[in-house]
């Protein structure tokens, strides 16, 4: 019901249908956690293209901003972690933190990817 809502959420934002989805999770999650995850991902209606731990996220949320800014990317910032569940749409203007540990989307050819924290 989570990865439905912020699927909405995110779709809401960008305007279109979102289809792909990387998904992260935490670092201690194991192989049986990580796949629950996706197929989770799956029953949502999102292909899940990767599963990736939280600190990697929030590396490349630092990132983003470091490159040479694009005209059309878009960015859906959300968290899930026990304490909140939280989503912010952004646009390049604005700065993602990584001290919130926000996870991203971004446009892969044409199509919009979420990506989504556990």
């Amino acid at each position: 019901m989570v990865l439905i809502k912020m699927r909405e959420i995110a779709e809401a934002f960008l305007g279109s249908t979102v289809k792909n989805a990387v998904v992260t999770v935490p670092a201690y999650f194991n192989d049986s956690q990580r796949q629950a995850t996706k197929d989770a991902g799956v029953i949502a209606g999102l292909n899940v293209m990767r599963i990736i731990n939280e600190p990697t996220a929030a590396a490349i949320a630092y990132g983003l901003d470091k490159k040479a800014p694009a005209p059309a990317r878009r960015t859906c910032s959300s968290s899930t972690s026990a304490a909140a569940l939280s989503t912010s749409p952004s646009s390049p203007s604005r700065r993602a933190s990584s001290k919130s540990r926000r996870q991203l989307a971004t446009p892969t050819s044409g199509e919009r990817t979420l990506t989504t924290g556990w």
